[in-house]
């Protein structure tokens, strides 16, 4: 579940105001200030006051907190159990049976504007699409063509190649970027590791390299087989 401008919904406990808008100001009250009633973004209190304001809905639904995670919501009967992990605006559902669930979906649909995330019923995408569509758009890609594959195989990268120097920051960012991508697309850890590598003196070649992993696709069916391995990879050790 994704709640929409969720510290909106936020009741800060103590008394804020704030100055009148430029170009909005009250023309009976012009030296007034406003009182919040809800909680605004970049308010200090808004993301507790979000949450002591989601929590208490929930301990009405008794679903209570439990252990140290204060993240953790659990809901317990004698025939029924639903979990629910609390990450900001997102939360994550379990429960013993899809009724319960769809009805505890229902009920906060009830009181928060929201949307809900579904797994696709055919296919599993591994991928977050609009991060990546972001990072396309950010970097000026937008016009590149998509590829097929991570990396070349006629092409070499290396330290020494002769070429246009690039800027730094643009070459760090792109893999600092690619690098938070790979938590759900391990497939390119392996491509954006190789780029890390030469982010201290970085050629035009290697740039190409690093936008071809941000136009790279993939999509997997659910018959699939794919294994990972957690490896360790240690630079210039031989094995």
């Amino acid at each position: 579940m994704d709640i929409k401008s969720a510290f909106l919904n936020g009741i800060p406990n103590e008394e804020v105001y704030v100055e009148q808008l430029k170009g909005f100001e009250d023309p009976k009250f012009p030296n007034y200030a406003y009182r919040l009633k809800k909680a605004l973004y970049g308010l200090e209190q808004a993301p507790r006051a979000w949450y002591e304001r989601l929590t208490s809905y929930l301990l009405e639904k008794d679903i209570k907190r439990e252990g140290v995670d204060k993240t953790l919501c659990i809901h317990r009967s004698k025939f029924e159990f639903l979990v629910t992990q609390i990450y900001v605006d997102d939360i994550g559902i379990g429960a013993t049976s899809s009724d319960l669930a769809l009805s505890f979906v229902e009920e906060m649909k009830s009181v928060f504007e929201m949307s809900m995330i579904m797994q696709l019923k055919d296919d599993i995408f591994l991928c977050k699409s609009k991060y990546a569509r972001e990072l396309v758009k950010k970097f000026g890609l937008e016009s590149t063509k998509h590829s097929r594959t991570l990396m070349s195989t006629t092409t070499k990268l290396s330290k020494d190649v002769p070429g246009k120097d690039v800027e730094q920051k643009l070459y760090r960012s792109m893999i600092g970027s690619l690098l938070y991508l790979t938590t759900s697309h391990p497939d390119i850890s392996f491509s954006v590791g190789t780029c890390a590598i030469y982010q201290a003196n970085p050629k035009e070649s290697h740039l190409t390299f690093v936008k071809r992993i941000i136009c790279y696709g993939l999509w997997y069916p659910y018959d699939f087989s794919l294994l990972l391995l957690d490896i360790p990879m240690v630079i210039g050790l031989k094995m």
